[in-house]
């Protein structure tokens, strides 16, 4: 990923290593409505397919 695909994610970021294994990138002023999914898609146990809204407890 190029830098200029991070602006995508929100208006600016801040990179930190940590060590050789550890690379955080944290996001600053996010475009929350077009990053945060609002859906939580999952596979049950039976092996089906489920999407059910984002709960605000979620978040």
């Amino acid at each position: 990923m190029k830098e200029e695909d991070m602006f995508e994610f929100g208006s600016g970021f801040e990179i930190f290593i940590e060590n050789s294994a550890v690379l955080e990138v944290k996001l600053v002023n996010v475009h929350s409505k077009e990053v945060i999914p609002t859906q939580v898609k999952s596979l049950t146990k039976t092996g089906e397919f489920s999407v059910k809204e984002m709960s605000n407890t979620m978040l």
